[in-house]
């Protein structure tokens, strides 16, 4: 941080509190000077001139890897249950597994 610049305010107590740290007075210190340095440097990033950047949500570009959809034709469910020990209303039936 430059020395012109005004060091942000920063609510250490709180912020270790939010965090559940019990910090010393040396830690404190140290927290809330790096905490300063993280503020000033992203308020420095809002100085930069992003006017031509597009915007962008991934740096590289994202792209569909399935396959496309195809239907193909189906064995007829008659001849699939036709083997079936036990059927009912055109669905292989099951002994009951869970009791109601």
């Amino acid at each position: 941080m430059e020395q012109n610049e005004k060091k942000p305010f920063i609510n250490v107590e709180a912020v270790a509190e939010l965090a559940r740290l019990s910090l010393n007075d040396a830690e404190r210190t140290a927290m809330g000077n790096e905490m300063a340095a993280i503020v000033a440097f992203a308020h420095k990033l809002s100085e930069l001139d992003c006017e031509n950047v597009p915007i962008t949500a991934h740096v590289e570009p994202l792209f569909n890897v399935m396959r496309e959809d195809k239907t193909e034709k189906s064995t007829e469910r008659d001849a699939l249950l036709r083997g079936a020990p036990t059927k009912a209303e055109g669905y292989f039936t099951v002994p009951r597994v869970v009791e109601s």
